[in-house]
């Protein structure tokens, strides 16, 4: 059976769709809170806490790789994406699912405003270029993986 690693707080969705392909997930948040809670709802559940650049698994040893809401948060989302790529089997696949704050478009009657409020909160984020910085850092993955990108629905 293959394995994917997806946060803790996105492992409901997550286990639904892989168990539909045929493979296992593992959660895995920083938080002890959230894999805490995410046990109450899956008590069954394969849930670790791990920092996303330092994850609990072996070089190769999972077949898919999902962050969603990740990466903007994180101090250095290029150390995340490199681990992603270290703990991937040859052909294995990376999802990353986030917004770039900066980019976030809302029509108002005050423009100017709308984008003093959207910067504002760009700039409570560490990373908030991280989906943009992530798909340039993923143009060029190693050969051993391939990625699977989805952009906005249309």
């Amino acid at each position: 059976m293959r394995s994917s690693a997806v946060r803790a707080s996105a492992i409901r969705r997550w286990r639904s769709a892989s168990a539909e392909r045929g493979a296992r997930s593992i959660g895995v948040d920083l938080s002890p809170q959230m894999i805490a809670a995410a046990r109450q709802r899956r008590p069954e559940g394969d849930l670790r806490v791990a920092d996303a650049s330092q994850l609990p698994f072996a070089d190769g040893e999972l077949s898919g790789y999902r962050a969603e809401k990740l990466f903007h948060a994180l101090d250095e989302p290029t150390a995340a994406l490199a681990e992603a790529y270290r703990v991937l089997t040859p052909g294995g696949r990376i999802v990353l699912i986030g917004q770039d704050w900066d980019t976030l478009v809302i029509d108002s009657d005050d423009p100017q405003l709308t984008r003093t409020i959207v910067h504002a909160r760009a700039d409570t984020f560490p990373s908030p270029r991280a989906a943009r910085q992530s798909a340039v850092s993923c143009s060029t993955p190693d050969s051993r993986t391939s990625l699977s990108r989805r952009g906005p629905a249309s």
